[in-house]
């Protein structure tokens, strides 16, 4: 039950994660329009209300001061000049951002279509030489022993290593990979997603649980 628990937990902080983002980024843009518009309104309000000023009253005031101040002016000018630049170069390092992100997004598509066709070719031939299949669902009746299948230390590393890319794999992509294990009876392999790691077990879908240290290579 814990581990049911546990990989619905993470699943749900995934999927919200994923809403918050793309909601923040939908309505990042038309806030800060918002922000600029009610801010000139407000400062032409302020002035009307101080100086008791209309529209065209304060464009007379304003040309009257250019014409009688005509350096301070021109100084005003070319503030709001290098300002308007330095704006335009921070929202064109945006837009190159955006687009490279866009290209990310490009290039997550493609690996999203990458899982669900291989997916559908695992699903079919997930063959593994001298190994037995067996379905997710049938994990839960065997018996593991309590020692480590593996007994080399830089081979339990690059199994961690796989195990976190197929977690990797399995919350961004939902892709499926053969995992081979070793209960008590001899050599196994089963196919399916991986939504959780830790030190102790790793997780499929509806709560299925492997022992790491049963866990003898990862296949993608």
């Amino acid at each position: 039950m814990l581990s049911v628990s546990l990989c619905y937990q993470i699943n749900q902080k995934i999927k919200m994660e994923t809403i918050i983002s793309q909601q923040t980024s939908k309505t990042q843009k038309p806030k800060a329009f918002l922000v600029v518009i009610a801010t000139f309104f407000g400062v032409l309000a302020l002035i009307g209300f101080i100086l008791h000023l209309s529209p065209l009253q304060m464009a007379d005031t304003l040309a009257d001061f250019a014409a009688h101040h005509y350096f301070l002016f021109a100084f005003v000018c070319l503030i709001l000049a290098v300002l308007s630049f330095r704006y335009y170069l921070i929202m064109n390092e945006q837009l190159i951002s955006g687009n490279q992100r866009r290209s990310q997004i490009g290039y997550s598509r493609k690996k999203r279509r990458h899982a669900i066709i291989s997916n559908l070719v695992r699903t079919f031939d997930h063959h593994v030489s001298d190994s037995e299949y067996i379905a997710k669902e049938k994990i839960q009746s065997l018996k593991f022993d309590q020692e480590d299948v593996i007994n080399d230390t830089n081979l339990r590393n690059d199994r961690d290593k796989d195990l976190y890319s197929a977690l990797h794999l399995g919350n961004l992509y939902k892709q499926k990979v053969i995992i081979s294990f070793k209960d008590t009876t001899g050599l196994k392999h089963t196919f399916g997603t991986v939504w959780h790691v830790d030190n102790e077990n790793i997780c499929l879908k509806s709560g299925i649980t492997i022992p790491v240290k049963n866990i003898t290579k990862i296949e993608f």
